[in-house]
């Protein structure tokens, strides 16, 4: 994405996926089970049709399941963390995620590995948020990352 900032993912292991450039989140599915994200979907505010759902990223087969839904558009996203697996047998799942916004978190879905983890946190603040990428494996989510927005302008200090 032209002027954007590319954050993550550590791990790029699986089939590569993008969702740069849409940042008008209303919900996040999400589908997990106690040792992995199984697969995540996006919700979009779309003017013509309403809402647009992104495609399902992994696969949607994990015991528990989570509708995050956002108070939107006054509720945005400002910030997501979670963890994945960092070793050389299952690198490139992600273990837990979770999300934050301007006026609550959720999260964290899935289970921090108590070994062979690293964690990721991203704090993009108010309307920073440019847009997800990731990884995804037939079985769960591999990995996620995030676009951020430089500053647009500076206010006019006079």
């Amino acid at each position: 994405m032209e002027n954007m900032l590319k954050l993550g993912p550590k791990w790029k292991n699986g089939s590569p996926w993008d969702e740069g450039g849409n940042t008008e989140i209303v919900q996040i599915l999400i589908s997990y089970d106690k040792a992995k994200i199984k697969s995540i979907q996006f919700v979009y505010a779309d003017k013509p049709t309403g809402v647009r759902l992104s495609p399902v990223y992994g696969e949607p087969t994990g015991s528990y399941f989570k509708s995050v839904l956002f108070d939107y558009p006054s509720e945005y996203l400002t910030s997501m963390s979670g963890v994945c697996y960092d070793n050389y047998v299952c690198n490139g799942i992600t273990a837990s995620i979770a999300f934050g916004t301007n006026i609550r978190k959720y999260g964290p879905f899935g289970m921090s590995p108590r070994y062979c983890s690293s964690e990721f946190n991203y704090e993009f603040g108010a309307r920073g948020f440019g847009g997800f990428h990731g990884t995804a494996k037939k079985s769960c989510l591999g990995s996620i990352g995030i676009y951020v927005k430089p500053i647009q302008k500076l206010k006019n200090n006079r």
